[in-house]
């Protein structure tokens, strides 16, 4: 968990920074809307940053001890304490050699850049057109 803090908790702070920052500069708008809606989004960007390097990380910690002394996933209840886990597959074969084509074939990756770009201009096209 150190080294994953040391190595990603610079770009985490900035980005977190650089959200909140942009959306409380909504409050500078005159629409009461946009202005609630920036405040709200941007207190809601720090507690996510505040949980990220509190509470997440200790989770995350505790569920690697849990991984590692073969105790089974029960979401913490009491009552699944101490059991080992079985070593199955979460997903049939076919589903990850499914996975695994449609990731790694360019035509794919084609398609869905393709998507990416016809939801952004259909939301760009939406915003425009939109009337207040």
């Amino acid at each position: 968990m150190k080294k994953t803090l040391e190595h990603n908790g610079l770009s985490i702070t900035i980005s977190s920074l650089t959200n909140v920052i942009g959306f409380a500069s909504g409050y500078l708008s005159s629409i009461d809307s946009i202005r609630s809606f920036g405040v709200f989004a941007a207190i809601g960007i720090m507690m996510v940053f505040f949980n990220c390097l509190t509470c997440f990380g200790g989770l995350l910690s505790y569920d690697a001890q849990r991984q590692k002394s073969g105790c089974s996933d029960c979401f913490g209840a009491c009552c699944c304490l101490g059991r080992k886990e079985e070593k199955t597959d979460r997903l049939p074969p076919i589903f990850t050699a499914i996975f695994d084509y449609v990731v790694s074939t360019k035509v794919s990756n084609i398609v869905a850049l393709l998507l990416l770009i016809c939801f952004v201009a259909f939301g760009v096209i939406g915003a425009v057109n939109t009337e207040v």
